[in-house]
């Protein structure tokens, strides 16, 4: 879990390429306006971030979105472009899993663009089941609207 003092590591990856662009934005985030939000969020009693380093060195972060005390959200996520294909974004969405169960969650769901295949067939492969519902977001960077579908995952035994 996310403490203040790991900023500057969350930072990191907020300004990797791939990471901004996914985000929306069309260039890094301004360092001090992103702390405050930063700080907001580990605040936050329906939001987690966590960071996962490799090594010892900053690699990805995830949140993870308290919806209601059965329902959870595996929301963003990031790895930095030069730890990509190593398993990290796999083992973060089971990560997420694994702490929506802990927390008594039955279900834990994610909202997955139609275009970024890697993540869909990731969350695909761990059991997650692609729903008709659907949204659109902004992202200028990908050329404007983008679909995304909700994706969910029963934790009910």
């Amino acid at each position: 879990m996310a403490e203040l003092e790991d900023y500057d590591d969350f930072y990191k990856i907020k300004c990797d390429p791939d990471n901004v662009k996914w985000s929306g934005f069309a260039s890094m985030p301004d360092y001090e306006r992103m702390k405050e939000w930063f700080a907001k969020q580990i605040g936050s009693d329906t939001r987690t971030i966590y960071l996962c380093y490799w090594e010892g060195k900053v690699c990805g972060f995830f949140y993870l979105d308290k919806l209601s005390d059965k329902e959870y959200e595996a929301a963003s996520s990031g790895v930095l472009k030069d730890y990509t294909g190593r398993g990290i974004g796999t083992w973060m969405v089971k990560k997420r899993i694994d702490l929506a169960q802990y927390q008594g969650a039955n279900v834990i769901f994610s909202w997955v663009a139609d275009e970024n295949a890697q993540s869909w067939k990731r969350f695909e492969k761990l059991g997650f089941q692609k729903t008709d519902e659907q949204v659109e977001k902004m992202i200028d960077c990908f050329g404007g609207k983008k679909l995304f579908h909700k994706w969910i995952l029963s934790l009910k035994k």
